[in-house]
């Protein structure tokens, strides 16, 4: 079981800023990550974090543009934890925006903020007003987590 419960919740506001939009899914382009986009990391029952990440989003020519980075801390549960990645989505208001976020790019180093990350467009309009959210979580938690 991850140590922070059976899904990722990550608030995070919709802001419209300037990027390149192509196919939904693929790599579109590197931003830089800042110390205000989404933290999180996965946790593997009560051991260290195996992995941590940032992510953002935000709005170009009407598509809704994912970003993140993350690095692994340790090789504790590193097959398992790569599946959960694969099986996360992005959620805005419940919908369902992209699925599987091994695009992140993977930092070397230590520290996540100033390193370069990796945007996809997920070809999907955002809505007009965000009433419940943008978040990351595990799509099918049953699947990932066995008791």
């Amino acid at each position: 079981m991850v140590g922070i419960g059976r899904k990722f919740l990550m608030v995070a506001a919709l802001c419209s800023i300037g990027a390149t939009q192509a196919q939904a899914g693929s790599v579109i382009g590197t931003d830089k990550v800042a110390d205000n986009w989404v933290e999180d990391q996965i946790r593997w029952s009560n051991g260290p974090p195996s992995y941590k990440f940032r992510w953002t989003v935000r709005v170009d020519k009407g598509a809704v543009i994912l970003c993140g980075a993350g690095r692994w801390v340790s090789a504790n549960l590193r097959t398992q934890t790569k599946s959960l990645i694969k099986d996360m989505g992005l959620f805005v208001d419940d919908a369902l925006y992209h699925k599987d976020m091994t695009f992140f790019a993977t930092v070397r180093g230590s520290k996540l903020i100033g390193a370069r990350a990796n945007c996809i467009s997920t070809g999907k309009a955002p809505p007009k007003k965000v009433k419940k959210g943008v978040m990351i979580r595990v799509l099918n938690p049953k699947r990932v987590f066995r008791d």
